[in-house]
């Protein structure tokens, strides 16, 4: 009888043993599943913000006329000397909707679209939700987008903030978790304080 006993708690307790390890098992995936998913999302994040700031930072640069030529939310062009050739380019960067990633799991992917002069657009960034541009003039005032439909408000544009969010391509369970930055950008080239 006590054998019997015995050998019933031992299952007993090998079992929870066996479960506890499962248990442990399914949290470590779940955890490097998601800090995989972070990783991605952060690099992602990081590599937008510098493309911004490689080019925002040069707008202006060698342009003789008004630099900003649209001053959009999801939208801007501007003029630059990008490459320091002595030709002044025009670069476009606007958002599209999210239907350009039909085959996604996560229904708010957009692409973010760089195009420079007359070449094709370029989708910039990877697992972008969402995005936005704001711009203040000299008294750091944010500029509203209707009047900056017209020219002579863009010539007040002295820094560009923009916003945005990367979320992973695969949530964990149901969830995905976004990288968000901001960043405001006071381009040089574009007039003083």
């Amino acid at each position: 009888m006590g054998s019997t006993t015995d050998l019933i708690g031992s299952f007993i307790i090998g079992g929870l043993v066996v479960l506890i390890i499962l248990s442990l098992n399914y949290n470590l995936s779940t955890t490097a599943f998601q800090r995989s998913q972070d990783l991605i999302s952060q690099q992602a994040s990081v590599e937008l913000l510098q493309i911004f700031e490689n080019d925002l930072y040069k707008i202006g640069y060698r342009a003789s006329s008004i630099p900003v030529l649209r001053a959009e939310s999801l939208a801007v062009v501007f003029l630059a000397d990008l490459d320091d050739n002595g030709v002044v380019d025009s670069i476009r960067y606007s958002v599209g909707d999210s239907t350009f990633f039909p085959d996604t799991k996560n229904i708010h992917d957009r692409p973010l679209f760089r195009t420079l002069n007359t070449g094709s657009a370029l989708n910039v960034a990877s697992g972008l939700t969402y995005f936005y541009f704001a711009y203040q003039d000299t008294a750091n005032r944010t500029l509203p987008y209707d009047s900056l439909k017209y020219e002579r408000n863009r010539t007040v544009v002295r820094l560009i903030s923009f916003s945005f969010a990367v979320e992973p391509s695969d949530p964990l369970d149901t969830t995905y978790i976004p990288v968000k930055v901001q960043k405001s950008i006071h381009p040089k080239n574009i007039g003083g304080w």
